[in-house]
């Protein structure tokens, strides 16, 4: 494992801040970058944490400062240490050109579950403030039943909801329904509607990062109440998708609005894990 000594932060959101005060703890000099980085400023420091997603657009790192991904990338020491979440992969190339180390913790299979189960708490949390009867005469639509929709399936179904898993592999329905016990529904690309489903839901949660709602399927979404989960290019068009649903919720990056501190205790211990050799902490 490197050594760490001197660390530079770039602030993306109150996570970061969470998680230098934790390595200052341990007794490394953390310090919070200003501005656009130059080599020489940059010189000083053997590791460097970027925000959480680095990069929002492939092009700028995601930071108030407009910084370019690779003006970062040149202004980085060789035989650095490199820590974020969801690093591109052609940013991941350069820097292994520079034979910098690199913490992706969205890689991290215990964070991955972790930032899951924060996402899927958040979202009840944004169901229940909208919520005008008991939850468990409520039914409940969950599109994707990837870890995000199989945590949030079966909190639901704990609290007695009606739900429905959508999804477009046919293993994932049989896993929701032989292992979970839930209704399944499925998304064929074969279909003009793509549901084959005639009922309404009271909350529609999609967590698919593809467009499966469209002029074709939008009647599903009648009346409901519809949080997106997914990241861009989300589950459809906004516009559309508000026309047909009683409240649209665009909910992308709970972790950091609903649980920032527990967040960012998860991705300290990766880090802590993967750089400092800790195995437990």
């Amino acid at each position: 494992m490197k050594e760490i000594k001197k660390m530079c932060i770039f602030i993306g959101d109150i996570r970061q801040k969470i998680i230098s005060e934790l390595i200052s703890e341990r007794g490394i000099e953390v310090t919070v970058n200003g501005g656009k980085p130059s080599k020489e400023d940059l010189a000083v420091y053997d590791s460097f944490l970027l925000p959480v997603p680095v990069t929002r657009d492939g092009y700028r790192l995601n930071t108030e400062d407009d910084i370019l991904m690779m003006e970062l990338f040149e202004a980085l020491p060789h035989g650095c240490v490199v820590i974020g979440g969801k690093i591109p992969q052609f940013f991941a190339d350069h820097l292994s050109s520079k034979n910098i180390q690199i913490c992706d913790f969205y890689k991290d299979e215990d964070y991955i579950w972790k930032n899951a189960k924060i996402t899927a708490e958040g979202a009840l949390e944004l169901m229940m403030k909208s919520c005008e009867a008991s939850v468990n005469e409520i039914k409940v639509l969950v599109c994707g039943f990837g870890r995000i929709g199989k945590c949030l399936s079966r909190m639901l179904k704990l609290l007695g909801a009606g739900v429905t898993v959508a999804a477009r592999k046919k293993e994932a329905l049989s896993e929701a329904s032989v292992l979970y016990d839930l209704n399944t529904v499925y998304i064929d690309p074969s279909y003009s509607e793509r549901f084959h489903v005639n009922e309404r839901y009271d909350f529609v949660f999609n967590t698919v990062p593809s467009k499966i709602f469209d002029e074709n399927n939008v009647f599903v979404l009648e009346n409901a109440v519809y949080i997106e989960l997914a990241s861009d290019p989300f589950g459809g068009d906004s516009d559309l998708i508000e026309r047909y649903c009683r409240k649209y919720i665009l909910a992308s990056g709970l972790p950091g609005k609903y649980a920032p501190e527990s967040d960012a205790r998860a991705v300290y211990k990766v880090i802590s894990k993967h750089i400092f050799g800790e195995v437990y902490i």
